[in-house]
């Protein structure tokens, strides 16, 4: 998605340029995937009806 808006930046140059995302950065894909993984294990058998942000504090909640 970043290539339509500046198809002359590289991936590296697009996420670390000045963000409004509170932690100052693009979060990576393994990020994410953290979060998922624990979600489908075991480990999470007693979670239910949450919703999980990952987004670097960007969308605040009310």
């Amino acid at each position: 998605m970043w290539k339509d808006v500046y198809p002359e930046q590289s991936w590296e140059e697009f996420s670390q340029q000045d963000c409004q995302i509170p932690l100052g950065r693009i979060g990576n894909t393994d990020e994410a995937a953290k979060v998922i993984t624990f979600l489908v294990s075991d480990a999470a058998s007693y979670v239910s009806g949450t919703a999980v942000n990952i987004n670097g504090g960007l969308a605040g909640t009310l």
